[in-house]
């Protein structure tokens, strides 16, 4: 098992987790947030039904390729380059995106992309170029609507504890569990709150379309 050694008793967590382990995600950044919410969700599926360890900070990784090694990383632990790369909206065909310098995680589902190919001519003034996108664009959006803006809730997701919850319901814990282990939580209602926004976007990959609508490189 790559996750460390339970406790025998039921409804606990690991030896290993502590709250403790969390303190960096006091006034972490949206791109922190998504950061923690994608590395879950792949480790999620690169353990295969195993409790997800995220914070272990021992893990077991010898059945892990070295790609999924790195998620074991939190967020205040890895370095700029190493962070999630989204490409830009516009790239041109045949060249790396703009900004793209290795990046590993990069998010680039096929299934997330509407693409649209444009030509356009370099022997005209940029005014002209940029007045002309401007107008394709506009007709291209009568048959694809801008996609509405999300309003990430971060002091929610704090205030909740939404990774300590999911983490915590990894090994089966309890709401009792729960709430005694993370005091300060507003009973549990708070707990629930914290399961429908791992739920969302993790479990569910929400955190790709919350990356897509607000992560700035």
């Amino acid at each position: 098992m790559p996750n460390g050694n339970v406790t025998q008793e039921t409804n606990l967590p690991p030896n290993w987790w502590s709250p403790s382990l969390y303190d960096f995600v006091t006034d972490m950044s949206l791109e922190g947030w998504i950061w923690e919410f994608m590395r879950r969700a792949r480790l999620l599926k690169a353990l295969g039904g195993e409790p997800v360890d995220a914070m272990n900070p021992d893990p077991e990784t010898d059945n892990l390729g070295g790609d999924y090694i790195r998620f074991y990383s939190n967020y205040s632990q890895i370095q700029i380059d190493e962070r999630v790369f989204l490409p830009r909206s516009v790239n041109q065909v045949g060249r790396w995106p703009e900004g793209f310098h290795g990046q590993q995680y990069r998010i680039d589902d096929a299934d997330l992309r509407i693409l649209k190919k444009i030509t356009i001519d370099l022997n005209r003034s940029d005014r002209m170029i940029i007045r002309d996108f401007k107008a394709a664009l506009n007709r291209m959006r009568e048959s694809h609507e801008e996609p509405k803006r999300v309003n990430p809730r971060i002091n929610d997701w704090y205030g909740n504890c939404a990774l300590q919850v999911w983490d915590l319901r990894q090994y089966q814990c309890s709401y009792t569990t729960i709430l005694r282990l993370l005091g300060g939580l507003n009973g549990k209602s708070s707990v629930r709150n914290a399961i429908n926004t791992s739920t969302r976007y993790i479990d569910n990959e929400g955190w790709k379309i919350l990356a897509r609508r607000l992560y700035r490189d």
